[in-house]
């Protein structure tokens, strides 16, 4: 039997979907089971879930909702005590599931407990997304908009999962509101070492989706906030038309710091595939446009630079030693 299941929604997820399947089941924890989720691909998805042959997957298709629909379908399939989940274009460390799982073994009262993240494009970039590793920081981050753990390198209690009610939200967004509520219902917790590399693509480095991924998280917060005081959560339609309707200096903030996230995270693309100048122009763009953003987040990865801590060039086999 099963004790994790690696839950993976999909949607349009070639050319990358082989290289996270196969990272999936190299695994060093055997008892797992792989249930990919298609949210309605339109791509060769389709074809290649057909092609797999392994015991260990199984696959369910639906027309297209969105992330936060498309997890909750897979959560009610899920039937381990722990679920873990994964996207479709990124890779994890070999002994991701097992440490894990060992964690949330001998921490039971920890509900879900994530990993540091290393950005890959075609290789893994040697720059690491910080995470604290405690539970109050965590949540101290979480409801600042801010990252306080990685969702897609998350493994978590069923149980706490299906108590909380899964995703409230079908869209952007749904990330923050989910962990806010896991972590009024147990204590959270992220590793120190790097399992999961997550992938960069220009085509997922926009900022069409942006103001819905903030509307989603300004929900998730205002809600959260509420429930901390004893008052009644917002209605998500009433809240929205009042977030649209916040002062043109709030929002000229909101667009500068979602183009300075961009920037960011194309500069470290352009400087990976080998276009260093055009890199670090982005790069002086962001910090132009979001300095105090740009020193709290560029801080650690610039110390991992200096010393050379946690830089890589490829991502560690199943059989490292």
């Amino acid at each position: 039997m099963p004790e994790v299941t690696v839950l993976m929604p999909v949607y349009n997820a070639m050319p990358f979907l082989p290289m996270a399947i196969e990272s999936v089941l190299a695994q060093s924890l055997s008892a797992f089971e792989l249930l990919i989720v298609d949210d309605g691909s339109t791509d060769g998805t389709c074809a290649y879930l057909e092609s797999l042959r392994d015991d260990r997957i199984r696959i369910v298709r639906r027309t297209h909702e969105g992330l936060g629909a498309t997890l909750n379908v897979g959560l009610g399939l899920c039937n381990t005590e722990y679920i873990a989940r994964m996207d479709g274009d990124d890779v994890i460390h070999p002994r991701r599931l097992e440490a894990q799982l060992e964690y949330l073994i001998q921490n039971p009262h920890v509900c879900m407990v994530g990993s540091q993240v290393e950005f890959l494009v075609s290789v893994p970039t040697g720059l690491v997304a910080r995470v604290p590793t405690e539970h109050n920081e965590i949540v101290e981050r979480l409801l600042a908009a801010k990252s306080g753990t990685s969702h897609a390198t998350l493994m978590m209690r069923s149980s706490v999962v299906r108590h909380i009610g899964g995703y409230r939200i079908a869209g952007a967004g749904e990330e923050l509101d989910f962990c806010l509520r896991m972590c009024e219902a147990g204590r959270a917790a992220n590793l120190a070492g790097i399992y999961y590399y997550y992938r960069l693509l220009p085509s997922s480095v926009s900022l069409s989706r942006r103001p819905e991924v903030r509307l989603g998280w300004a929900y998730a917060v205002e809600s959260a906030e509420r429930r901390r005081n004893g008052s009644p959560e917002p209605n998500f339609e009433s809240f929205q038309a009042l977030w649209r309707q916040r002062n043109g200096i709030r929002r000229l903030l909101d667009v500068l710091e979602d183009w300075a996230t961009c920037e960011y995270r194309l500069s470290i693309i352009d400087r990976a595939e080998g276009r260093p100048v055009r890199g670090y122009i982005r790069l002086l763009t962001a910090a132009a446009a979001q300095p105090h953003w740009c020193v709290w987040h560029l801080r650690p990865l610039a110390k991992d630079w200096i010393t050379g801590a946690n830089r890589s060039t490829a991502i560690p086999s199943p059989n490292p030693e």
